[in-house]
């Protein structure tokens, strides 16, 4: 939800969804709109949106959307309301590595650190700064060092050796695309 999740209600209406492109239909499909159900015990609906090469995981529910607020995940425009990782996910190490991997898994990517060093490195995106601030922290609590958001930059990586390995071993990928760069790069480097 912190990532490309979004929750929207106003008036009679309200909706929780997860966009998606559509290369990634297997993981919308495979794991996310499974994990929702699992956890919700609801039925989300699938909307493919070809034009704009997206595909969205939804659920129309106001109760669903009241039980998101509750938990400390905002309505509406997260930037202008200061979404950021809800306090009592950081009272669990587990709950922070999840909350961590699906954030990497929707705003993250597996890069090579450069065209000659192709030893992957971890990187994550964020235009909400409340967010970027809890990303920093989230990783900082479970002993990582994120490099800095700089200024006109929206993103921060994980470059240590020992880092980017124990990221795979400690938290890990449930998108593919991700899983399969970070195995690409690792034979390669």
């Amino acid at each position: 939800m912190l990532g490309d999740g979004s929750i929207y209600a106003h008036k009679n209406q309200s909706q929780v969804s997860i966009c998606g492109n559509l290369k990634e239909k297997e993981y919308m499909i495979g794991y996310v709109k499974p994990l929702f159900e699992g956890v919700f015990k609801i039925r989300f609906n699938i909307k493919f949106r070809e034009y704009a090469n997206g595909l969205y995981v939804y659920k129309n529910s106001k109760s669903l959307v009241f039980t998101l607020n509750k938990y400390g995940l905002v309505s509406g425009n997260k930037k202008s309301k200061g979404a950021k990782i809800p306090p009592w996910i950081f009272s669990n190490k587990s709950y922070l590595r999840a909350c961590l991997r699906g954030i990497i898994d929707t705003d993250g990517c597996v890069y090579p650190r450069n065209n000659t060093n192709l030893y992957p490195n971890i990187w994550v995106s964020s235009a909400i700064p409340s967010l970027r601030i809890s990303i920093t922290k989230a990783f900082n609590k479970l002993g990582f060092s994120l490099s800095s958001w700089k200024e006109g930059r929206n993103y921060a990586s994980i470059r240590r050796r020992s880092e980017v390995e124990r990221y795979y071993k400690e938290i890990g990928f449930s998108n593919p695309k991700h899983l399969i760069r970070f195995q690409k790069f690792m034979i390669e480097k």
